[in-house]
């Protein structure tokens, strides 16, 4: 014992030089939503456990220090400590009061309730213990306790790996259960949008098979975990049983956050093609991360699953950042939106890290920060998403587009003129209404080649399909059928309609010649053959090949003529 009071005489004088004033102040019971930490007085347990009784009589003899703080923040790893608080109750009759440790990560949290030197009741729970044992189900440590008229003294002794922060608050019911509304209202809010967004990009994956989808469904499973992890929901929830592993919980899932998020990133930003040298080192680092903190899985080392793993979440933001301006330098537009979501993140997450560390003051909106960054990044993330797909669908459209036409006239090629007019045909067909079809040739098109050139013959054949397009309704479906031929099927057109507009776009190509200025006058015209399926045809290809035969006595009939199915000249 002579040790133990030497030991904390060393102790009382850093805490008078730290701290201030030796002993805190008296805390009333009329003082509901009070913090205790600013009425508190503590001292940090040696190496033996010591009891209540022990705890009490260094108390008694001024053996704990004041803190200014409301609430204390000893950090990762620290040893043991106890806390004293005076509680006066000024009335005459006994007042309930709640008892709230608003931290729901602590592994061995003890509470005895001393009233004229005499332990009335004690308190055990914490995540070492089953969910079942709490006085009071509740997320936090929640304690209802009875204060009889004059002092009661509150010792609470508390012992945990992980962060310890310590916000007490001693509520009166009204006080308690507006605190438990909000709550709920609150992380009922989060934790709806958030698996709302992870359903729909679900889906999304589904239907499209697409990667980014897919890790940022996992990225947006593993925040839900990782919060309700921390929050002590998921405890409450999921697993009120398993004490070994909620004591792992916090630090496994704060790494699947960290990995599904980066390997969202990396698919999303598409790193391996655009940034390959970044893509393997930030691979690479993930790997030696969860090779760590395997290791310190294994061998039970938990403080050192918890640094790694806060490490790692401040690392992950840094590296979020890092991928976004690399990835807009690369020329990624999606990347201005991950961009702006990781810089969010990245600043919440720090305010809150740094306020469980103890690195800032605590409060309520340091410590949920992240919780109000996490909705705002997801957000971001889903525009960032959706501005992808929708950049992914317009050049899918454009390639489309590019494939079903003919780059030189920018009208149809052959396989979309079949796409587009199978259709046609069987509805005209189905309904038994007229069709007809047109093959253009321009005649002699190798001598305009090889006395104007190449260049003037594409601009021939440019200017030809604008020409044939002009004298076309919006229904008509033209397209190049190869070379110097052209092809045109007309729903809902008799044979006389089409030798009409046949003919027509036949003076239109004789006309073109006048329209190029070249050293020698250029001669230019077409041959036509034209065809409905009331006469030529029982199906489309049957159809294309009666107007080809058109076509080819066309030629032999002296060129710069339109030839229907009665193979009569007109």
């Amino acid at each position: 014992m002579a040790k133990l009071h030497r030991f904390y005489l060393w102790w009382l004088l850093a805490g008078l030089l730290a701290c201030g004033p030796l002993l805190a102040a008296e805390l009333s019971v009329d003082h509901p939503s009070s913090s205790l930490g600013q009425f508190a007085e503590i001292f940090f347990e040696p190496e033996e456990i010591m009891t209540s009784a022990q705890a009490k009589h260094l108390f008694a003899e001024q053996a704990g220090v004041a803190i200014k703080e409301t609430t204390p923040n000893f950090g990762i790893g620290a040893r043991p400590h106890w806390l004293s608080v005076t509680v006066n109750n000024p009335h005459e009759i006994m007042v309930e009061r709640f008892l709230s440790v608003e931290n729901a990560w602590l592994d061995d949290l003890q509470v005895f309730v001393f009233y004229q030197d005499k332990l009335e009741s004690q308190f055990s729970m914490g995540d070492s213990y089953p969910f079942a044992t709490r006085p009071y189900f509740s997320r936090f440590f929640d304690m209802p306790i009875q204060f009889k008229p004059g002092q009661t003294t509150l010792l609470v002794r508390v012992a945990t790996p992980d962060p310890m922060m310590l916000p007490i608050y001693l509520n009166d019911a009204a006080a308690q259960a507006q605190r438990q509304e909000f709550d709920q209202y609150s992380y009922g809010l989060l934790y709806g949008f958030l698996a709302a967004l992870m359903l729909y990009n679900l889906m999304l994956f589904l239907g499209l098979r697409s990667l980014p989808h897919l890790f940022y469904t996992l990225y947006l499973a593993a925040c839900i975990l990782c919060n309700m992890a921390y929050t002590g929901h998921a405890f409450w929830w999921f697993w009120p049983d398993m004490v070994v592993w909620q004591k792992w919980s916090n630090p496994t899932l704060m790494m699947s956050y960290c990995v599904t998020g980066l390997l969202f990133a990396l698919t999303f930003l598409k790193t391996r093609k655009m940034l390959p040298r970044l893509h393997w080192m930030v691979s690479g680092f993930c790997v030696l991360m969860v090779v760590g903190f395997v290791g310190a899985f294994y061998a039970d080392w938990i403080q050192v699953a918890l640094v790694l793993a806060f490490i790692f979440i401040l690392l992950f933001a840094c590296l979020m950042i890092v991928l976004g301006v690399l990835a807009i330098k690369a020329g990624n537009p999606s990347g201005r939106f991950f961009l702006l979501a990781s810089i969010v993140s990245m600043l919440t997450a720090a305010v809150s890290s740094l306020s469980v560390w103890g690195w800032i003051p605590y409060s309520f909106w340091t410590f949920r920060a992240v919780e109000a960054g996490t909705m705002v990044e997801a957000v971001l993330l889903a525009l960032a998403l959706a501005d992808h797909f929708r950049r992914v669908e317009k050049h899918k459209t454009r390639a489309e587009g590019l494939a079903r036409t003919d780059p030189l006239t920018g009208i149809y090629n052959r396989r979309a003129f079949y796409d587009q007019v199978r259709s046609l045909w069987l509805a005209g067909m189905t309904e038994g209404k007229p069709m007809s079809l047109l093959l253009i040739d321009l005649d002699n098109f190798k001598q305009v080649n090889d006395n104007y050139g190449h260049q003037v013959g594409d601009e021939v054949l440019a200017k030809t399909a604008k020409v044939v397009e002009a004298s076309l309704r919006n229904e008509d479906v033209l397209a190049r059928w190869g070379g110097e031929e052209f092809i045109v099927f007309m729903p809902n057109t008799s044979l006389s309609d089409a030798l009409r507009v046949a003919e027509r776009i036949r003076f239109q190509i004789s006309a073109l010649a006048a329209q190029f200025d070249t050293t020698q006058k250029m001669q230019l015209s077409a041959s036509l053959g034209v065809v409905d399926n009331r006469s030529a045809a029982d199906s489309l290809e049957s159809l294309i090949k009666a107007a080809d035969q058109c076509l080819y006595h066309a030629k032999n009939g002296g060129r710069n003529c339109v030839i229907s199915a009665s193979l009569s000249a007109v």
